[in-house]
């Protein structure tokens, strides 16, 4: 099974598109989209099997965590790209690779592509490849059968303690995110997005070094008692948050289930569609190579997931 972040690849073929500072053109977006998916499928299928493409609904953590991806949204009404374009786009192109693609795509109620990643690769027992090029998920890779290919490299990605690598996550927090380390308050990041655009200069967060770190680990190993009495109830109130919306341990139970239920109900579209689509948009690259995106049909296809 290939995993597939569809939120990441869209991202990608957008940075491609307007790196030259042209206005984002749907054609040219698709047309990346499209490709990466083809390259994916025909690198990867032989040893992996059908690609299956995860899709992002909106998060349950912006309910759960009030500053979730806050200043990115910022950003966005101050760079100058008309995201309400740029997301008629991605979602016109997303409605497409459902109704033309010849792979099961998943979307569920309150999970972004992680969450279907995460759900899909610990339960699934088959050869299972992500490709993402969000680190984050490498802590899927510590079952066996899990690997990660991040397209950014083009190349496998590891890390050699997926544990140690999850706890650093959790400590470090994700800027991108919104998401601070454990020392500093949950808010952190917005105040320093207000104090910079007011002209000042902002706190500077406080710092988590190796030696703290290692300290940290060895009572992360003995369990929550250990780890809760070493870092203080309000750190510790810190570090719970941030495990929630990092580790993908963590998935809200209501979530888990949309993700199981919207693949107990996808569909896989016959190469007739495409053939069809690529030849009504002429894509006449990719029709010429349509054989290119004929998935491999893997276990998951013959029997339930998880029966």
């Amino acid at each position: 099974m290939i995993l597939l972040d569809l939120s990441g690849t869209m991202f990608a073929a957008l940075h491609v598109d307007i790196s030259k500072g042209a206005e984002p053109t749907k054609e040219y977006i698709r047309h990346l989209v499209f490709n990466s998916i083809r390259f994916y499928n025909i690198t990867h299928r032989n040893d992996y099997g059908e690609m299956v493409i995860a899709m992002d609904d909106k998060s349950w953590r912006y309910d759960d965590f009030e500053w979730y991806k806050w200043e990115r949204n910022q950003d966005k009404e101050t760079d100058g790209l008309d995201w309400d374009v740029i997301y008629g786009y991605m979602n016109e192109i997303t409605a497409e690779i459902i109704e033309h693609l010849p792979y099961p795509c998943v979307r569920a109620s309150g999970a972004e592509a992680d969450d279907v990643i995460g759900v899909l690769a610990k339960k699934s027992d088959e050869p299972v490849l992500i490709v993402s090029n969000d680190k984050d998920l490498v802590e899927l890779t510590r079952k066996p059968n899990v690997k990660m290919w991040r397209p950014y490299d083009n190349a496998f990605y590891s890390v050699d303690d997926c544990d140690e690598h999850l706890l650093d996550l959790i400590l470090r927090g994700d800027k991108a995110d919104g998401i601070p380390n454990v020392r500093s308050p949950e808010d952190f990041y917005v105040q320093a997005y207000k104090s910079k655009a007011a002209g000042e200069k902002p706190t500077r967060a406080k710092p988590i070094n190796k030696a703290l770190k290692a300290e940290m680990l060895e009572r992360y190993k003995l369990g929550d008692k250990a780890m809760m009495d070493y870092l203080g109830e309000e750190m510790w109130e810190r570090f719970v948050t941030n495990r929630r919306l990092i580790d993908l341990s963590y998935i809200p139970t209501n979530v888990t289930n949309n993700i199981l239920s919207a693949w107990d109900n996808v569909t896989r579209n016959p190469e007739m569609k495409l053939i069809a689509f690529l030849s009504k948009h002429r894509m006449s690259l990719l029709a010429k190579n349509v054989s290119e995106f004929r998935p491999v049909r893997g276990v998951s296809a013959a029997k339930p997931l998880f029966g």
